[in-house]
């Protein structure tokens, strides 16, 4: 998560919390530790702020024009609310979409985005912690009390469009059981936090993967330290007689990335596995990271959107 700086209300500079990584399920379920558990929601995040006279959606992103984090409040209008020094985080979700779909709500300019609504029904926002409101600070507070005053603020907003995350106390077994749930009825995930620790601690994303073979069939150009090599490998599956890229992927060393650069030609085609953690609604895999080579005990053809949904199924 970034550790991008906004300005809080009442003039302090905040960051958006980082969190802890990630707990593999199987893991999830040995621990007997009690979290408060909620679903993971496949959207963007942002933090809504109240001041006098609006109300400001700042995203992760730093806008390359202004240096400024993004405030993407004239995207949705209907999420605006009237509570001066309030500060929630949390994420800007499509009912029955996923980040994709949110994108195209936030990414957009206003008019392509309140045009896609209309369209496409409006967006929601999801709160799941809560930082300042009024002049109180209370991210030093443990979890549990500022998740009760969250939900108090936002049945007192009244607002159908902004909701308080859905969370339940489990231990790691029951989480573990509710995220196989969550899972299987397409959901995201959830995640896990510490009842008793402050913003921005005690916070662990739960993850299931899953591996599936794929083609590759291109490269993008590498970035800051990588200018020159290539960034990431693009792979694809075979549908319909035609080859759709299903998405692209890092989780190699850098011997590896030298040779891709050097020997682009003879890569392409190659079969490669590759570690997911879901395929959207678009068929796109979620969190792909190469594995290794298969093209010694797997074929071009056996890559197909048939397997690759019933490996993700």
């Amino acid at each position: 998560m970034s550790d991008s700086l906004i300005h809080s209300p009442s003039g302090k500079n905040f960051k958006f919390g980082k969190g802890n990584g990630a707990v593999d399920y199987e893991a999830l379920r040995m621990l007997k530790n009690t979290f408060e558990v909620q679903e993971k929601y496949d959207g963007a995040r942002f933090m809504l702020i109240g001041e006098i006279d609006t109300t400001k959606f700042r995203s992760r992103v730093v806008s390359k024009k202004t240096g400024e984090l993004g405030n993407k409040s004239a995207n949705f209008p209907h999420l605006r609310v009237k509570f001066p020094g309030l500060v929630m985080d949390g994420e800007i979700v499509v009912p029955g979409g996923d980040s994709s779909d949110a994108m195209s709500a936030v990414g957009a300019l206003p008019e392509q985005a309140l045009s896609w609504q209309r369209e496409n029904g409006k967006v929601y926002y999801v709160a799941f912690d809560l930082l300042f409101f009024g002049t109180k600070d209370v991210r030093h507070k443990p979890y549990h009390s500022r998740r009760r005053l969250l939900k108090e603020i936002v049945a007192q907003l009244g607002n159908k469009y902004i909701l308080s995350a859905r969370t339940w106390n489990h231990d790691g077994r029951d989480a573990a059981r509710l995220f196989k749930r969550i899972v299987k009825g397409g959901g995201e995930g959830v995640m896990i936090k510490d009842p008793s620790a402050a913003y921005g601690k005690g916070v662990w994303k739960v993850k299931s993967f899953r591996d599936t073979c794929v083609i590759i069939t291109g490269f993008t150009e590498g970035e800051k330290k990588y200018v020159g090599q290539i960034g990431a490998v693009k792979f694809s599956v075979w549908s319909n007689n035609k080859l759709i890229e299903i998405g692209q992927c890092s989780g190699f060393d850098d011997e590896l990335r030298k040779d891709f650069t050097k020997n682009q030609k003879r890569f392409i085609g190659k079969v490669m596995e590759v570690r997911g953690n879901k395929l959207t609604s678009h068929c796109r895999l979620r969190h792909p990271r190469f594995q290794r080579f298969r093209d010694h005990d797997y074929a071009p053809e056996q890559c197909t959107m048939k397997k690759l949904k019933q490996d993700f199924g």
